[in-house]
């Protein structure tokens, strides 16, 4: 972020994350303070240095808009946090004044962060991704068998070290660019269009090349046409899995006959859907949908009669908001890789030191030496740290915690059926059976209108095979929320509803480049029941069950 021009603190990556009952939670006033554009200064013409030309951020503000709404807190700089600033009418107010010279500094910030977009493009083509790539590829043929304890500990810290410092920060950078242009070009639609803006968005951004979790389901479709050996697949996205961010799940190149099985249970579909379904055709008729939607807002322009500079800028955000987005995938495709070979190397710790499956995953990093030397008293902390988790999944069960939280009113809030806060002492607990013909308001992410029955799915405990074995064309998948591994399943359903997620999430745009609707619905999993019809408009997020 201040390599982009932000102004970020030194305390806002270690307290980025928290933990509570058990359960990772992200704090977004600190997330929020990272996006202060860093002050920039004017001189008048005599000379004095005049006033910052960007106002304080209002976060106050933006709690108070999630207090109103917490589906808000999902994906917030998309929507929520006031990233641009309008054109003020001319005027000798004092506040006017102010306006101006706020717009004009967001004028040469967008500016900036188009150079850098350019900039960073060129340099990831000239050498980031080979790096990538040459990386990956050069630390798999490490020979962790013959690694001892300590080497294996060695190994484990050099490849945090490398997400650390290289991997994850070209993640977040280019995911901070392609949701700052995808944000402008919201903003500047809505301007013009008003409501009608995200619609446009997600037809814009949809059907988009470069990513390697698309080019993921057009090689399983390969192997299943038997273009493509399943072991070269295996060798290109072995490394995923249903849940490619938790360690303690095993990869798909560990569980081989789950991938056939996959590949195998595409076959036993109806050749008419199967021939519908198909990737790379799918693909084919989104991006001509695409260029068609590109036509139509074109001549919407011309009728609204929009000036040739501000046409210029739209089409700039939508040429740079494409560029990074599937940029952001491909670079977790290879994070993910590194994510693998961590798993693999605690695996093989975990034997040297006679651990239980799945017991070393209990740890953190820094604990690992500790193994050496008081391995006892690390086996009683990971024993307490199991019986912890097992507490709180129970907990979890049985009474979901909020999906945001707020410090001040911590002992009072609960998650209510609709997805909102409820801070009333004697708010009812909610039953996860819904009635009939009963009404949710969600969050669109993909647009389209279906109508299906819901199927309840936990990556945390499926492989892909038992998901793809487990729906079928007329599924709605409800889950908490969906990862890159889970792309090839999105081909294979009519829509998508998950717990958590935004516009410019993962599971979003994989549900638009496998042509499905989807949506956000806080607590779905226990608001709608296994079985239950629900018909949905991912266009408007408006849900009706039963």
């Amino acid at each position: 972020r201040r390599a982009l021009g932000y102004d970020t603190s030194a305390d806002s990556t270690e307290a980025l994350f928290e933990l509570i009952a058990g359960q990772p939670y992200f704090h977004l006033e600190i997330d929020a303070r990272t996006y202060q554009r860093r002050d920039g200064s004017s001189t008048g013409p005599d000379g004095d240095l005049q006033a910052p030309l960007n106002r304080p951020l209002p976060i106050a503000d933006y709690l108070n808009q999630i207090r109103a709404d917490p589906q808000r807190a999902n994906y917030p700089e998309f929507g929520l946090y006031q990233q641009f600033s309008h054109q003020p009418e001319a005027s000798t107010d004092h506040s006017q004044t102010a306006d101006l010279m706020s717009y004009q500094h967001s004028r040469r910030f967008h500016r900036n962060m188009s150079l850098h977009g350019n900039h960073y493009l060129h340099q990831y083509r000239s050498w980031i991704e080979n790096h990538l790539d040459q990386q990956l590829q050069q630390q798999r043929r490490i020979d962790l068998d013959s690694l001892n304890a300590p080497q294996l500990i060695i190994q484990i810290n050099r490849w945090l070290q490398h997400l650390r410092q290289f991997s994850c920060c070209h993640f977040v950078m280019a995911a901070r660019l392609g949701f700052y242009f995808a944000e402008s070009l919201r903003f500047e639609l809505q301007q013009l269009l008003g409501d009608q803006s995200e619609h446009w968005v997600g037809r814009l951004l949809q059907a988009l090349p470069g990513s390697r979790i698309n080019q993921q389901s057009f090689d399983l479709q390969a192997v299943a046409e038997q273009q493509l050996e399943l072991q070269h697949y295996l060798d290109r996205y072995g490394h995923l899995s249903s849940n490619e961010l938790e360690l303690s799940l095993p990869r798909y190149d560990e569980k081989p006959d789950t991938v056939e099985a996959s590949i195998e249970t595409l076959l036993k579909q109806d050749p008419q859907h199967r021939q519908a379904a198909q990737p790379r055709q799918m693909f084919e008729r989104q991006q001509r949908q695409r260029k068609q939607q590109e036509r139509q807002l074109s001549e919407l322009l011309d009728r609204l009669k929009v000036s040739a500079d501000k046409r210029q800028q739209i089409w700039s955000d939508v040429r740079l908001a494409r560029r990074f987005l599937p940029l952001r995938e491909t670079i977790k495709y290879y994070y993910a890789g590194e994510y693998a070979l961590i798993r693999q190397a605690l695996l093989q710790l975990s034997q040297r030191l006679r651990l239980g499956a799945g017991q070393i995953f209990y740890l953190q990093p820094n604990e690992l030496p500790l193994c050496l030397k008081e391995l006892p008293a690390m086996r009683g902390l990971i024993k307490q740290r199991q019986q912890q988790h097992q507490l709180t999944l129970e907990i979890a069960r049985q009474q979901p915690l909020a999906p945001v939280i707020f410090g001040d009113r911590i002992e009072l809030t609960r998650p209510c059926g609709n997805g909102h806060l409820d801070h009333r002492d004697d708010a009812p607990v909610v039953s996860p059976q819904t009635n009939s013909s009963q009404a949710h308001n969600g969050q669109p992410m993909a647009p389209g209108f279906i109508r299906g029955k819901v199927r309840l799915i936990d990556p945390q405990c499926c492989d892909l095979h038992q998901l793809m074995a487990c729906v079928d064309k007329d599924d709605i998948i409800v889950t908490r929320s969906a990862n890159l591994g889970l792309a090839p399943l999105m081909r294979k359903v009519a829509g998508l509803i998950v717990e958590v997620g935004g516009l410019l999430a993962h599971s979003a745009c994989q549900a638009r480049e496998a042509g499905i609707p989807a949506m956000v619905l806080p607590n779905a999993t226990r608001t709608l029941a296994e079985g239950t019809l629900v018909e949905f408009d991912g266009r408007t997020g408006l849900l009706y069950a039963g």
